[in-house]
């Protein structure tokens, strides 16, 4: 058995003969593995070297990785809009229904922390967006 982590990749490409990608794939979910179930794990993958894959793959090709963020981006917020959207937050307002006590009674700090807790990534956007608005 060899002792440091070039070698055991070695060994690994040696015995399971696949495509690079198809390699490389194995070998980030093994060492993802490895890192939950060993705390002194040899591979660091926290945040910064996780941003350096990602930045890689975005340089190599960035049509592509572009359109897998926008595609996984989108997905996330449909999925928190549609929280957002849903009768158990209370963010339904019906015109006929309301009263001058119920209009008074309203919180935007109530319903932005609200947001901030069901949607966060559609807050995130909206902040963006207001930010962009205000730099004009």
């Amino acid at each position: 058995m060899f002792d440091s982590l070039e070698g055991r990749i070695d060994e690994f490409i040696s015995l399971h003969p696949t495509s690079l990608f198809e390699t490389i794939l194995i070998l980030l979910r093994h060492i993802f593995k490895f890192n939950v179930d060993h705390a002194d794990a040899p591979v660091d993958f926290e945040k910064p070297n996780l941003h350096k894959i990602l930045t890689f793959l975005y340089e190599h090709d960035t049509e592509l990785v572009t359109e897998w963020a926008n595609q996984l981006t989108t997905s996330v917020l449909l999925v928190e809009m549609s929280q957002l959207a849903s009768k158990d937050v209370g963010f339904h307002f019906q015109a006929k229904k309301t009263t001058e006590s119920k209009l008074k009674e309203f919180n935007i700090q109530e319903m932005a922390t609200t947001m901030q807790r069901v949607g966060p990534a559609v807050w995130k956007l909206f902040s963006m967006l207001l930010e962009a608005d205000l730099m004009q």
